[in-house]
């Protein structure tokens, strides 16, 4: 069989041809790469993020706590939702003089925004008012109640010293309201009933 001949023009079609082809394959392989970044992205954004609180991360029972990842305050999370609520309830009832406007920016970054918004000056002030007057306060949590509306009930006893006497002690009961926003447990209400 004799062979097919091809023309100068023949082969110099062909070789623009398949540089296009080339082109085309690595535009479309291009814009699928960006499409699948742009989804890890958001998806990142808005995936579920477990915090775990001290305690609970340094113990070493660590792992054994099942959270449901679709309904983080569902009452099927009792012990999370528990050691987050007392981590968070310990910023703000747990200080002394030196490290009490350190304790209360740490817990309002754990507010919602309307939260936020609503307790970042009386907070920033009360901070203030207890360094200046020589408050410490601890909290002894005694007993604690899950409820199904991402509310935790932390009952136990107060105690403040100003200076080195003791001015208050006192069985209290704290509220934790937890609202999910953008993939995170933050607290929405803080509540020390009388």
């Amino acid at each position: 069989m004799a062979e097919k001949k091809q023309t100068y023009l023949g082969v110099l079609a062909t070789v623009f041809s398949e540089a296009r082809a080339w082109r085309y394959t690595a535009f479309v392989l291009g814009a699928i790469s960006l499409m699948l970044a742009y989804g890890l992205v958001t998806a990142s954004r808005n995936a579920t993020v477990i915090l775990l609180p001290y305690e609970q991360a340094t113990t070493d029972e660590r792992g054994r706590v099942a959270i449901d990842l679709a309904n983080p305050l569902s009452t099927q999370n009792p012990e999370y939702l528990t050691n987050l609520a007392l981590a968070d309830a310990a910023l703000v009832l747990n200080f002394t003089p030196e490290n009490v406007e350190a304790q209360y920016k740490r817990f309002l970054m754990r507010l919602t925004e309307q939260a936020y918004t609503d307790q970042n000056v009386t907070l920033a002030e009360q901070a203030q008012a207890h360094r200046r007057g020589a408050r410490t306060q601890s909290f002894y949590p005694t007993q604690t109640k899950v409820h199904a509306d991402g509310k935790v009930e932390l009952i136990g006893t107060l105690i403040v010293h100003v200076g080195d006497k003791e001015v208050f002690k006192k069985r209290q009961t704290i509220e934790v309201v937890y609202r999910q926003t953008k993939g995170y447990l933050h607290v929405h209400a803080f509540n020390i009933a009388q």
